[in-house]
């Protein structure tokens, strides 16, 4: 599935076991476990639906830590002269709202924590501590394929959970990287290359993915010069992408004036299909509601409406304000009706 998907799935999950924990019966909840290639956005997932929900999400990379760490260490009772489990760090959730435990890289963890884990996602508890009842439990990790450190997971883990392999997908991708104000260029190539979103490759020490665009926006933003530049986003997507998506920013430089174009002094609209990507991506970066009028005026006389139809959804995702803009209104009641059924 992909990462809207996946997120669609999970927010019903989380939403299920919230209404049944006070049943006492959990043989019916969910445990999510999601799957995927590094990098493609699975903790993502998991922090858009809690920020969309209002949930406390408490994450716990479960490689990082030992078995003790994660089951609670023994401590002598010197009164009983017995040996009782300390409260495990992560148990500490707060109690005013939902919370989501997250345990991610599961699958590069020592199979001792998994055994913990175990018991945890089948019974809620472990030893005498138990979860709270505002409190549901997510997963995620890497296949064995994938070659990220990966450990084979106890046969009776895996039947305690439900797998989702989740892969990448390039209208989710660029829904999120609006919403973080991702570099305009690098939408508009990954628009006009949509293949080079994710080229993993485990036998390559850089390859690009999701993960990787995010971290190429931080280096463009770095101002570096020319030469370090490029080197830095070679080690981010690897020298093949790198070589394509500088050869896309050299066309990008023939756009015209986006500014000009939202100022309302140029009509000139590129004939080569990776500048009016390029022209595209800037003007939905660009566009106010100062501005609207223009922009709108210059979409519709695209030749091809699919470039007005995702230029306005990206301007919205960057800038929810404009979804009260009267052009474009007017522009969803007429042309955008049609185009975004």
């Amino acid at each position: 599935m992909n990462i809207h998907e996946c997120k669609e799935v999970v927010s019903a999950i989380v939403k299920y076991n919230l209404s049944s924990i006070n049943d006492g019966d959990y043989s019916r909840n969910i445990v999510p476990m999601l799957v995927s290639k590094p990098g493609i956005g699975k903790t993502s997932i998991v922090e858009q639906v809690c920020n969309e929900e209002e949930y406390h999400l408490e994450v716990v990379p479960l490689a990082s830590y030992d078995a003790g760490e994660i089951a609670g260490f023994p401590m002598l009772n010197k009164e009983n002269k017995t040996y009782d489990r300390a409260k495990p760090f992560w148990l500490n959730t707060p109690t005013d709202k939902p919370v989501v435990l997250f345990f991610d890289e599961i699958s590069q963890a020592p199979t001792a924590n998994v055994n913990v884990l175990a018991m945890l996602v089948n019974e809620r508890k472990l030893g005498e501590h138990k979860l709270n009842d505002n409190v549901v439990v997510i997963c995620a990790g890497n296949q064995m394929q994938h070659r990220a450190g990966t450990n084979p997971l106890p046969s009776h883990f895996k039947d305690r959970v439900t797998f989702f392999e989740v892969n990448e997908d390039v209208e989710s991708f660029l829904s999120y990287a609006n919403t973080k104000q991702l570099h305009e260029y690098i939408l508009g190539y990954i628009r006009n290359r949509p293949g080079n979103l994710s080229t993993f490759d485990p036998a390559v020490d850089s390859c690009s993915s999701p993960r990787s665009w995010m971290r190429v926006d931080t280096i463009l933003k770095m101002g570096l010069p020319y030469s370090l530049r490029n080197i830095a986003i070679q080690g981010q997507v690897g020298e093949a992408v790198k070589a394509d998506f500088l050869g896309y920013l050299k066309i990008a430089d023939k756009m015209p004036d986006p500014h000009e174009i939202l100022a309302g002094n140029c009509k000139e609209i590129p004939d080569e299909s990776m500048v009016l990507y390029a022209t595209c991506a800037a003007l939905a970066n660009l566009v106010t509601g100062r501005n609207s009028k223009n922009f709108i005026e210059y979409l519709s006389k695209l030749p091809n409406k699919e470039f007005a139809a995702f230029t306005i959804r990206d301007a919205l995702q960057r800038n929810s304000k404009l979804k009260a803009d009267k052009y474009i209104t007017d522009w969803f009641m007429s042309d955008g009706k049609e185009l975004l059924l």
